[in-house]
């Protein structure tokens, strides 16, 4: 790779979160696969949220529920976003039950991102059967690029597009699953 490839992807990729933001995603991947472990994939959507907020508080992980976000449009105020929870402050977390996680989906944790200035997000899908193959670790880098681990992911090595400012490996598209799932090990 020439110094002026490494150079654009420099400016594509997006940073990765501090350690305390890391800790924070690591305890609620934790909670969230011990409410799968309990309840399955079957429920809707709210029986989730309500296991997840329970099983916040019994670790005792900071978190508050369907905050207002500000979203403002040329410097006015539109309305307001609501994230399933914010843990620690700055983590967006957004729970889903559906069968297959659509693109709609990412966008409404990146939009949550965006107005509320934080840098990770993930997105729960409890209808998986195993809730490892149900989260989604969505990074902002400071230039407004997002990266989702799981469904895509940046290998050096392989031919890259960016759409929706989404980086997808069209050579390696299983890379990203397969270090989802060891990380996810750890936390088990």
């Amino acid at each position: 790779m020439t110094d002026r490839q490494d150079a654009k992807v420099a400016k594509v990729l997006p940073t990765e979160p501090n350690s305390r933001l890391d800790d924070f995603a690591r305890r609620v991947i934790g909670a969230a696969i011990e409410v799968h472990r309990h309840l399955g994939p079957g429920f809707a959507e709210l029986v989730y949220e309500e296991a997840l907020a329970v099983e916040f508080q019994l670790r005792e992980i900071p978190f508050e529920r369907q905050p207002p976000l500000r979203v403002t449009y040329k410097g006015h105020r539109v309305g307001d976003g609501r994230p399933d929870f914010v843990v620690g402050g700055s983590l967006i977390v957004e729970v889903k039950a559906v069968t297959q996680l659509l693109p709609v989906h990412s966008a409404q944790v990146l939009s949550c991102l965006k107005a509320s200035r934080s840098q990770l997000g993930l997105l729960l899908n409890f209808k998986e059967a195993m809730m490892r193959k149900g989260v989604r670790r969505i990074v902002l880098g400071t230039a407004g690029v997002l990266r989702e681990r799981h469904e895509s992911a940046y290998d050096v090595h392989g031919s890259h597009e960016a759409r929706a400012g989404l980086v997808v490996s069209r050579r390696y598209p299983s890379i990203a699953f397969q270090a989802m799932e060891e990380d996810l090990d750890s936390v088990a």
